[in-house]
């Protein structure tokens, strides 16, 4: 396992999407996908491309380029965390 994927916890957060457009590719690609928030820790959600702090796009080795303009409306994605011991955490449902 990839240590860069460890929170500062030792855990491995899990979000599951809700968002038509990464469930489809997630589904295609049949493997996981590893990524960061649309936001820092801590901060409200962006729910405009243009209102994603640029930290966080420079942290990135791709973004899609598709509905850019578009305010998302949907429910967030869920969160949750694998444990050391396998145990199951929710974070966010």
């Amino acid at each position: 396992m990839a240590k860069s994927l460890l929170d500062k916890e030792n855990k491995i957060p899990i979000r599951i999407t809700h968002e038509k457009f990464s469930h489809e590719l997630l589904k295609r690609f049949r493997k996981p996908i590893v990524h960061t928030s649309a936001n820092i820790s801590g901060t409200k959600t962006p729910t405009l491309f243009s209102k994603i702090d640029k930290t966080v796009l420079n942290f990135v080795d791709y973004v899609v380029n598709w509905r850019r303009n578009e305010i998302y409306k949907g429910k967030i994605s869920s969160l949750i965390k694998l444990e050391i011991n396998n145990e199951i955490k929710i974070i966010r449902k």
